[in-house]
């Protein structure tokens, strides 16, 4: 509350405080580093406007209106695959929230889970990727794509993805009818 946090750690705080469902507190310093990552640059001024945008998508009925505040940047400072991930993760994310799902979320979404390996960096986009494919009504898609990626969480003994997925995998197979 201070302000003595960077940005970027400041929207790695603000990810814990909406994991552990406490989405006020989060909104608090979501405003905050808005305010601040104006002066850090343009890939600070991306990030927030990600954030902004997943918590919208992940608590629609406590987000605030952020319109016009931080736009979406539609391109990033960053070089290679992590500008993109986050644009494109923004766009599926805003496109979602505040419509539906469009033919290029569906594209952007198959895009990031061809693209990108589960890590601690990409697991968000890739659980909102296989979001969006089941929202598409693409569903023997989203399930392929979950299968493999619940087997290499396992392989690779991480319980969080593991949870995750499973809980996605879930959501598919009732979706599915089963």
């Amino acid at each position: 509350r201070a302000g003595r946090l960077r940005p970027d750690f400041a929207l790695m705080l603000v990810k814990h405080l909406m994991w552990f469902g406490r989405p006020a507190e989060a909104v608090e310093l979501l405003d905050r580093t808005a305010e601040a990552a104006a002066a850090e640059g343009p890939d600070s001024v991306l990030a927030v406007s990600c954030v902004q945008a997943r918590f919208g998508y992940f608590y629609p009925g406590a987000a605030p209106d952020w319109t016009g505040t931080v736009p979406v940047p539609r391109a990033s400072t960053l070089t290679g695959a992590t500008g993109k991930l986050r644009v494109r993760t923004a766009n599926i994310v805003d496109a979602v929230h505040r419509g539906g799902v469009t033919e290029e979320a569906v594209t952007d979404a198959e895009a990031i889970l061809q693209q990108h390996r589960l890590d601690d960096h990409t697991w968000e986009s890739i659980i909102i990727s296989l979001e969006t494919l089941v929202l598409a009504e693409c569903l023997d898609k989203a399930a392929e794509w979950c299968d493999g990626l619940l087997q290499e969480a396992e392989d690779r003994r991480v319980p969080t993805w593991r949870a995750l997925l499973s809980a996605m995998r879930a959501t598919i197979s009732l979706r599915q009818g089963s």
